[in-house]
Parts: structure tokens; sequence; C-alpha cells
């Protein structure tokens, strides 16, 4: 079985630690040094960074008392080297928090796993624990260990969670700013349909003043005509009877002047100064009785004069008289000429009046009619304009709900994102915040440990682990009690 392909790494950031940790490991084995002492063939964490050829030195400084075992001291030193190895895995796994028995777990689960094939190399073997001991690979399979340490793991998951707080935040603001949109595009929507509905009413309400106006104006149009036209009459009427009124005063005129003729008047004077000088002569006569013959002769010349003098003052009076009548008729004509004048102007005035009236209602209808086209022409401007920002206020906000929805489908994608890591998180480090090992670190000491124990199994070498149930360089499932024990290795352990 390929073990490269059976565990992936679940996180680029801890393989690039395994491998930076196996590159360090490498470059100091492959490293010239000085021989170790035998002091430092001691120390286990010293003969870790040691290359082939100074383990050997180490081998044969340790060389000393004979053989303990089979394969003599090289023997003793392979198996004390895998009990410090066991002994530091055991360490790591404490302090990562999982616990000796989740690792010893997790190490069977892999020598099963790897049945009776031979890992490649150390590699193979490392990512082979990496993925045991729950270290992140790429995969999104959930690990049955933790990915972190007890501290890293709880940051982690605090981070996750805030994220998924923030999110769910979001989310709620999103849906919160999807139905102030929705509100306030109603909101615009019912105050463009108010406007429109106002202008609607406002024509409405002018059509009804207009005709109300026409109505009332027409009423009082109409009354003024008959007033006008009563009045009209009535003037005619006085025409009429002012120039009859004329006709008899010319006839008058003509009948009284057809008696004060010169012949008439001539002798009208002659019976009056008849009649007058018969009662002046009769009063002379009883008044001079006595007088002598003498007398009445001289008295009779002085009657012509006195004739004479009564004649003339009586054709002064006629004349006076025609004259007068000729004056006192031309004033009643010119009187009643004057009167129909002014009938018939006030009647001229009335039709004028008439006239102009129907010129001013046709006036005030075209007015009325103007501002009735621009009131409605205003309206329609107005629905226009309002389609307008309607069609606009909707484009817009879809636009903003469309900006809105595709932020919280992103969201979404990254709720789930955020939960998937959260659940790939796997189980909590049993030693909660205070454990400081890393996953990686106990698969590096696991693959430690198992290189150290195969290599005390190998040739004569035999090493019994009775924890995790080698023995003989056999791998196996499970304890194992054949063989013999190690100085570190023990049921303490």
């Amino acid at each position: 079985m390929n073990w490269n392909r059976a565990f992936r790494l679940r996180s680029f950031a801890q393989l690039f630690s395994i491998l930076t940790f196996l590159f360090i490991a490498t470059s100091t084995q492959s490293a010239k040094a000085a021989n170790p002492t035998k002091e430092q063939c001691n120390n286990s964490a010293a003969v870790n960074l040691m290359d082939d050829s100074q383990k050997d030195v180490c081998r044969r400084l340790l060389l000393g008392s004979g053989t303990s075992g089979s394969g003599g001291t090289d023997c003793d030193y392979s198996r004390r080297r895998a009990d410090d190895k066991k002994e530091a895995f055991f360490s790591a796994c404490k302090s990562s928090g999982m616990g000796i028995e989740s690792c010893k777990k997790q190490q069977a689960a892999c020598e099963s796993a790897g049945g009776d094939d031979e890992y490649g190399n150390s590699a193979e073997l490392l990512t082979a624990f990496s993925s045991a001991l729950g270290v992140p690979q790429n995969s999104g399979a959930t690990s049955q260990c933790s990915q972190y340490d007890g501290q890293g793991f709880y940051e982690e998951k605090d981070r996750i969670n805030d994220k998924l707080k923030d999110i769910q935040k979001q989310l709620k603001d999103n849906k919160k700013e999807i139905a102030d949109i929705n509100e306030d595009f109603s909101k615009k929507i019912k105050d463009i349909q108010k406007d429109i509905a106002d202008a609607q009413k406002e024509l409405q309400d002018k059509q009804a003043d207009i005709k109300k106006e026409q109505r009332e104006r027409a009423a009082e149009q109409a009354k003024q005509a008959a007033d006008m036209a009563a009045q009209i009459k009535k003037n005619e009427t006085a025409i009429l009877q002012k120039q009859q009124e004329k006709d008899d005063i010319y006839a008058d005129k003509a009948q009284s002047l057809a008696q004060m003729t010169e012949d008439v008047a001539n002798s009208t004077c002659m019976d009056t100064v008849r009649q007058a000088y018969l009662d002046r002569k009769k009063n002379l006569q009883l008044a001079n009785q006595k007088s002598s013959l003498k007398s009445l002769a001289s008295a009779g010349g002085s009657n012509s004069n006195w004739l004479n003098t009564q004649f003339k003052q009586c054709m002064s009076k006629f004349y006076a008289a025609r004259l007068n009548l000729i004056r006192k008729s031309d004033a009643k004509i010119e009187m009643a000429d004057k009167e129909i004048r002014n009938a018939q102007s006030e009647s001229d005035n009335l039709q004028t009046q008439l006239s102009q009236q129907a010129t001013l209602e046709q006036q005030a209808q075209a007015d009325e009619q103007t501002q009735m086209s621009q009131q409605q022409q205003a309206l329609q401007t107005k629905i226009s304009n309002a389609t307008s920002e309607m069609q606009s206020l909707q484009q817009s906000t879809q636009q903003k709900a469309q900006a809105v929805n595709d932020d919280s489908t992103a969201l979404q994608k990254q709720y789930t994102e955020l939960s998937n890591q959260l659940i790939t998180l796997g189980a909590a480090p049993k030693g909660g915040r205070k454990s400081t090992t890393s996953g990686a670190e106990v698969a590096v000491a696991a693959s430690e440990y198992t290189d150290a124990r195969d290599n005390a199994n190998k040739g004569e070498c035999k090493y019994d682990d009775l924890v995790f149930g080698t023995s003989g360089g056999k791998k196996s499932v499970g304890p194992s009690r054949t063989g013999g024990s190690s100085s570190k290795t023990g049921a303490a352990k």
C-alpha cells in the first residue's frame, strides 16, 4: 500500500513544518562533524542527530563488557535508543493532550493499516503517523485526533466560531438591509403614486372649478343679457314715444304758424285797432259832449296817429307770439331729440356690452381650455417622469438587492466552509488549553520511535514492545507478552 496516498497531510503549513524538520535532521546528519564523545553517545537526543558513521562510532565506544542478549552491545544500544524514543513519544502524547492510550490506538491503527508491507522510508512512515495522529492534511476527512495542540485547537476553534458569529451577524444585517431596501422601495413607490393621484385630483378639481365658474358666469351673463335686452326694448319704446312727441310738436307748430301768417296778423290787428278806435271814440264822445265841434276836429287829427300806433303794437305782439311759438316748438323738438339720442346711445352701449360679453366669454373659455391643457400636459409629464423614476428605482433596488444577495451567498458559502473546518478540527485535546505539543510534533516523535524500534529488531537483535505489541521484528496488532524487556520499557509507560 502506498502510504503517501493513504495518508495525506490536511494542512500545507504543518506539512511544511514536518518537511522542515526532516530537512534540518537530514542536513544535520549529512553535515560533517567531529567524532562524538561517550557522553554524547549516551545522550539519545544527540544520537538522534548523528549520521550513520557517527552512530557507528557510538556503537564502538559503548562496546564494553561483552554482549547482552542477541547482537551484543549493538543490540543493547538499539534497545536503549528505542526506549528513549518511546519515552519521548509518550511525553509528546501527554503534552499534546491526546493521552498515551489515544496515541497507542492511533499507532496500532497505523500498524494494522500497514499490514506486512514495510514502509519505504521514514518520510512515508511520518506521513502515515501524521494521518493516524490527526495532523492536518489536504484531505477533508475528519481525523480521530486533534489537528492542533491544546492552545492552538481552542484558538482555531474560537477563531472559526468568531467568524461564524460575524457571518451570522452579517447575514442578519443583510436580511435587515433587504427588508430596508424593500421598505424604502415601497415607500418611494407610494410617494410617487401619491404625487400622481394628487395631480389627477388637482386636475379633476380644476375641471370642476372651471365648469362651476362657467356655469356661474353663464348664469350671470344670461341675467345681464336679459336686463340689457329689457333696457334696450325700453329705450326703443322711449325713442318711439319721443319721435311721436316730435311729430306732434311739428304738427302743432305748423298749425300754429299757419294761424299766424302776415295776412292773418294784418286782418286781426285791423279788427283789433278798429274795435279799439270805436271804443275810444265812444269814450271820447261821452267825455267831450260839451266840447265844441272844433275840439272834435282837432281830436280827429290825433286819432290817425293813435291808430297807427295801436296797429304796430298789435303786429309787434303777433310777431312776438309767432317767434315764441317757434322757439317753444324748437325747444320741445330739441329735448325730444336729446332723449331719443340718449336712449339710442344707451341701447348702442348695451348692444356693445352684449357683443363684448360674448367675446370675453370666448376668451375666458379659451383661457380655461389653455389652463386645462397645460395642467393635463403637466399631469402627463409627471406620469411619464414617475414611470421613468419607478423603472430607475426598480432597477436600482434590484441591483442593491442583488448585491446584498450575492454577498449573502458568498457568506453562506464561507459559513459552510468554516463549519466544515470546525468539523475537521476533530476532538478537543484532552489536555485542554494547557497542552503545548502539536500533532505534528507527536507524529515526528512517533516516527523516531518507530525507526528506533525497527532498528532494535534488525539482524540478531530483538526488541519486545510490550506496549504496542511488536516482537522480534514482527508487527502485530495489540499487546504481546513474548520476548524480553528493556530497561525503560514496562507497563508503567
